[in-house]
């Protein structure tokens, strides 16, 4: 009989806290059951059986959802941070972690950035990484919608850095549409996705697509600047 950890925080979140009692059970059925990856075969006749109650698939989603990862067309789940809640960062010397590692590859996951690394190097750098587990698909959807597809393996690279939950995927999401509607792509002027992917944050807030307007930004602002050396100087002349 296999044992696991539990973590009790999970009563204070308010996602879990307003779970229907059946769902709940739901939850806690997935984690035990799951495989040590986190991936769960997907059986609702077998889950409603031990639970007691007839639980579906699509109302398991729209509650569940925005804490798994949906491999295969559906039929396994991936539970996000469970590898990370049970293995910490994934270490190349522990045998168990290599298993890991090897179920996470055949499901098509992003593996743990310390992989391979020493304990030394892992202790070194401690707190400088995160593991990151998002079904590859992710990158995938934001790459075919990228307008200069050169340099995808750094671009992969920098996204698996800085993407770590959905609201980070959903930021990226909207970073993409803002650049896309600047004045620079409109004019073809388009950044390499190496060099977008590694600053995509620049554009998440919806920048001003008009030059003009950001060269006259530019010169009241120079103006204002000006003014107010003049008045730290003692001087209130306008020229």
């Amino acid at each position: 009989m296999s044992k696991r950890h539990t973590d009790t925080e999970k009563w204070e979140r308010p996602w879990f806290r307003k779970l229907p009692p059946e769902y709940k059970a739901l939850w806690l059925y997935i984690l035990d059951k799951c495989d040590i990856a986190g991936i769960w075969y997907v059986d609702f006749d077998t889950a409603s059986y031990f639970i007691g109650t007839t639980l579906t698939y699509d109302k398991s989603l729209e509650l569940l959802g925005k804490q798994m990862t949906v491999l295969n067309s559906g039929s396994k789940w991936y539970v996000h941070d469970y590898v990370r809640f049970h293995c910490g960062e994934l270490n190349s010397s522990i045998n168990f972690h290599r298993a890991v590692r090897q179920r996470l590859i055949e499901n098509g996951l992003t593996l743990d950035q310390e992989w391979g690394k020493s304990d030394k190097d892992i202790h070194k750098h401690k707190g400088k990484h995160k593991a990151v587990y998002i079904g590859g698909v992710h990158f995938d959807t934001i790459w075919t919608s990228y307008p200069n597809k050169i340099g995808r393996k750094r671009a992969e690279k920098s996204f698996y850095s800085s993407i770590q939950t959905e609201q980070d995927f959903e930021r990226i999401k909207s970073a993409l549409e803002n650049y896309k509607r600047s004045d620079r792509v409109k004019k073809n002027f388009v950044q390499n996705a190496s060099t977008w992917f590694n600053n995509w944050e620049d554009w998440v807030e919806d920048p001003i697509t008009n030059e003009g307007e950001v060269q006259q930004i530019r010169s009241k602002t120079k103006n204002v600047d000006k003014h107010i050396e003049r008045i730290m100087n003692g001087s209130t002349s306008s020229t």
